[in-house]
């Protein structure tokens, strides 16, 4: 009798545990369920959102996106920021002369002009307004004989050798 009065027992508390369990595990779940949305912080009506902004240089954002080199009649193409950026820098620094007017209206003389043989193109993406471009690099270029170029767009700068 003892021995199988001990099973029963052994039984009895193995069923009272399982059945706490199963009810222990019911009430956390229960709670994580009800208290999960409690838990999130509210936001403070007065706080700000930050965010990361890298802010470049005007002149950065204006850089030309390829540079042709002409040597001999023969064309190189690099798009490096450094370079171009460099090149730039070298045209800020430059001083310039009076402006003169060397095409007027004549499609094939204008072709003529803008071939050359030796020298640097840059390139721009879109058209860019010729006043925009003397405000933006600090460019001392006097447009008091030409105040109708301040309103004329360009695509690109030519600089001969």
């Amino acid at each position: 009798r003892g021995l199988v009065g001990m099973m029963k027992l052994s039984e009895w508390i193995t069923r009272i545990g399982l059945i706490l369990m199963v009810i222990l595990s019911i009430y956390f779940s229960v709670n994580i369920w009800l208290n999960s949305a409690k838990k999130i912080p509210e936001m403070k009506s007065g706080s700000q959102v930050t965010t990361a902004v890298n802010e470049k240089a005007i002149g950065d954002v204006y850089l030309p996106l390829q540079l042709i080199r002409i040597t001999d009649g023969k064309a190189m193409q690099s798009n490096r920021e450094t370079l171009i950026s460099n090149v730039q820098n070298d045209i800020k620094m430059a001083t310039f002369g009076k402006l003169t007017q060397v095409v007027t209206k004549n499609a094939e003389q204008l072709k003529r002009y803008n071939q050359m043989e030796q020298g640097i193109e840059l390139l721009y993406q879109g058209p860019f307004l010729i006043s925009d471009y003397a405000s933006i690099y600090n460019l001392s270029i006097n447009f008091t004989n030409f105040n109708e170029l301040t309103d004329q767009y360009f695509t690109k700068i030519q600089l001969g050798f």
